[in-house]
């Protein structure tokens, strides 16, 4: 309460009335507070839980505010709620293990040497030497636009 005195005789009672709004809307605010921050706790909860289950974290805000802060009720959630998450093989402990999903390659055949030559250089450091000399050669040895253009895409060079 403030430091206001009140006199408790007064016939309206107005100055007690304010404080007792005061005060509740004070209580309102710290209610709101309060609740923002236990759910903030329960997703932190139910995120680490599903982490530490070998699923996506983000999965916590799909919880239940209930199932969020016990783990036998977030248990129960996963089962009960399997067949929604990707399926992955069980490791020792008993959770899910996610293993990396095989996809069919997005790059043409053509590229995808040339995206390999990249690849090999990003971990070497270093370009594969050409022989210049021999390239020139081959080029010059070209019967036709096809030989060159084959002979072009082979060192990549367009």
């Amino acid at each position: 309460m403030s430091d206001e005195t009140f006199d408790i005789n007064s016939a309206d009672g107005g100055g007690l009335r304010r404080e007792l709004e005061r005060v509740l809307a004070d209580n309102k605010a710290l209610r709101a507070k309060t609740e923002a921050f236990e759910a903030a706790k329960r997703t932190q909860d139910a995120s680490e839980f599903l982490s530490a289950r070998g699923l996506n974290p983000k999965l916590a805000k799909f919880v239940p505010a209930e199932a969020a802060g016990d783990p036998a009720a977030m248990d129960n959630w996963v089962k009960e709620n399997a067949e929604l998450f990707p399926t992955a093989p069980a490791d020792q402990t008993g959770s899910q293990v996610q293993e990396p999903v095989q996809t069919e390659p997005i790059i043409e055949a053509g590229s995808r040497d040339g995206w390999s030559k990249i690849e090999r250089v990003a971990a070497n450091g270093s370009v594969e030497p050409v022989d210049i000399a021999a390239l020139e050669s081959q080029v010059a040895a070209a019967q036709n636009p096809a030989e060159l253009m084959a002979l072009l895409r082979q060192y990549s060079i367009s």
